[in-house]
């Protein structure tokens, strides 16, 4: 297993993710045809279910959040990301272990300690080769989320400015793992970047 090929996006809501996921999924099954796109909360039909009931329940206790995230990611790292990268796959996930850190850590204020040793008790404290952050301009990010049809809103869209803002600044903050930060920009910008720092990290870490 190679956890070289397992490739995350994080940042907070309303910065592009997942239209920048799918880009690089797309590029990348041009080069290779073993990709594997997926995301979290979700993943998995219990992961997708346990998405519908986090992101729709504002009132759960901090730590009961945080457990009920990391059971889902310890199934889908066991049912899905660990064999696809067993098979030779590349993994291209819409958020991963640093969401946790940031949303349930920094800004909902667990102690990283705690985060750490409930993953490690799950056997997924597991950082992935390479995590792109990005980043956005917090009022540009929050009214993208504001601009959402309702049916898919959740209450992340609806946090007030200053946890959004809290959430950006968390991110630019991070220093767990492999973490390129992405600038803001346009999404064709952003994406000529994304695959540009992609091949660089081809060339430095010899995954090929």
């Amino acid at each position: 297993m190679d956890v070289r090929k397992f490739i995350t996006f994080e940042g907070g809501d309303g910065t592009g993710k997942s239209v920048q996921i799918e880009k690089l999924y797309q590029r990348l099954k041009q080069s290779y045809a073993l990709v594997h796109l997926t995301r979290e909360p979700g993943g998995t039909v219990l992961g997708e279910t346990l998405r519908t009931l986090l992101l729709n329940t504002p009132d759960l206790y901090s730590k009961t959040l945080c457990a009920l995230f990391v059971a889902a990611r310890q199934h889908h790292w066991m049912t899905v990301i660990k064999p696809a990268l067993e098979q030779g796959f590349w993994v291209l996930c819409d958020r991963f272990i640093h969401s946790t850190f940031v949303y349930q850590g920094l800004v909902g204020g667990l102690e990283f300690s705690f985060i750490r040793l409930l993953h490690e008790q799950l056997e997924t404290y597991i950082f992935p080769g390479l995590t792109f952050v990005l980043q956005a301009n917090p009022k540009i990010s929050y009214e993208r989320c504001k601009k959402r049809h309702y049916h898919q809103t959740n209450y992340l869209d609806q946090q007030s400015f200053f946890v959004h803002c809290a959430i950006e600044n968390s991110y630019r903050q991070l220093n767990l793992g492999n973490i390129i930060q992405i600038p803001p920009n346009t999404l064709e910008k952003t994406e000529i970047e994304v695959w540009k720092k992609f091949q660089n990290y081809l060339l430095d870490k010899a995954v090929l």
